[in-house]
């Protein structure tokens, strides 16, 4: 079988950081190990590191200009070029679901009918669920209204795709309650259609990295972007309010985005306001790391994670990688958390009150973090990189 992948990148600056090119390496080389005839062939930008010896890269221009060309640019002419592939591809993975009607037409162009496409959903621009029958987009993805479009290709995609793939059971509801306000008749396509495969985890990777507790000061790590609507603010002020009663903690802020570029930094200035705002906390160290085993010997030093506050996260691999290396993370009791987190009573927190409450339980029972480290770790189990490669292979 020959299959076909899309790599969807929003961090072009640091791929090693960026979720999709993790998600594609760890889930092509579990669908080698498995089934190791496969030829897999995988669209990716140029200067991308070699996945496996049987995962042929196909490099071409760069999509990744900034947000928008990402989900809108499509080289027709390039992937034409590779015309000897694509025409023999048996079923493909787009990652990017604004393209699938894109790349469905190609394949036709290109008289490849017998073809499978499986859209994978990572992201949707919407903050909520729908209120006063009303979408409630995300105000940094909407320059000029654009982020309607982007949510009406994410749900033409549902109509062109063989399969339509989210990351959690909350994700499919989220989609299908906004959906609704498009066309009911969409969201009883997705009703019939979708299907949840988490990201993969690979527990090896995190073990190979594993140091010796030491706790001296216990850090705290933020390990998601600085925008806005992750709830950068509130966390960070609710951090600084209890630093206030107990110093004896610090947070790490990784800075996954890394080196951003001037385009992206004039489409959202969230980031770089962050930094400097957090610049000034006396509890806070921002570090960039580049090199996926830095980043888990970082979170084994760690203490606990943190989950951001976005009512509309999908999913967080971030807070998966936090459970991996047996990390406990504070994670609000909405969006895909709970469901992550198998409803974890000790870890998920309703306000500011409740937070406070389960993050003085960590630092002061020792007994009661060691039990619940061992809890993150079991969680962990059902994400492990084979066994989603095979729900996968199931559907090829």
């Amino acid at each position: 079988m020959k299959i076909l992948s899309y790599l969807n990148v929003s961090n072009i600056s640091n791929l090693e950081a960026d979720s999709g090119y993790i998600f594609q390496k760890l889930l092509l080389r579990s669908i080698i190990k498995i089934k190791p005839d496969t030829e897999i062939y995988l669209i990716c930008p140029k200067n991308t590191p070699d996945i496996d010896d049987k995962v042929t890269l196909l490099p071409i221009e760069d999509n990744y200009f900034n947000k928008y060309s990402v989900r809108f640019n499509f080289p027709w002419n390039k992937f034409m070029g590779k015309a000897s592939i694509l025409k023999d591809i048996d079923f493909a993975i787009i990652n990017q679901p604004e393209l699938v009607s894109n790349f469905r037409a190609l394949f036709s162009v290109l008289g490849n009918n017998k073809i499978k496409i499986a859209s994978y959903l990572h992201y949707i621009p919407i903050e909520k669920f729908p209120s006063k029958g009303k979408i409630n987009y995300t105000e940094s993805m909407n320059h000029g209204n654009i982020v309607n479009a982007i949510f009406y290709r994410q749900l033409e995609s549902v109509l062109v795709a063989d399969y339509y793939i989210t990351c959690s059971k909350f994700a499919i509801e989220f989609v299908k309650s906004n959906a609704a306000l498009v066309s009911m008749s969409i969201k009883k396509q997705i009703s019939n259609k979708i299907i949840a495969i988490p990201p993969p985890i690979s527990i090896s990777e995190a073990e190979k990295q594993k140091t010796e507790k030491s706790f001296d000061t216990k850090t705290l790590v933020y390990n998601h972007r600085l925008y806005t609507h992750y709830g950068t603010k509130l966390i960070f002020e609710w951090l600084s309010e209890l630093f206030s009663k107990r110093q004896d903690f610090e947070v790490l802020v990784t800075d996954p985005t890394g080196d951003r570029s001037h385009e992206r930094n004039s489409l959202d200035k969230s980031v770089n306001y962050f930094k400097d705002w957090l610049a000034d906390f006396s509890f806070v160290k921002i570090k960039s790391i580049k090199d996926h085993d830095e980043y888990y010997k970082t979170l084994w030093r760690c203490y606990a994670g943190l989950a951001p506050l976005k009512p509309s996260a999908l999913w967080s691999m971030s807070v998966v990688d936090f459970l991996a290396c047996g990390k406990p993370v504070l994670a609000p009791n909405y969006a895909c958390f709970p469901e992550m987190l198998n409803n974890n009573k000790s870890l998920l927190f309703k306000n500011k009150k409740d937070f406070f409450k389960k993050a003085n339980n960590l630092f002061d029972d020792e007994n009661k973090y060691n039990t619940i480290s061992m809890d993150c770790r079991k969680m962990t189990e059902k994400y492990i990189d084979t066994r989603v490669a095979q729900q996968f292979i199931n559907l090829f």
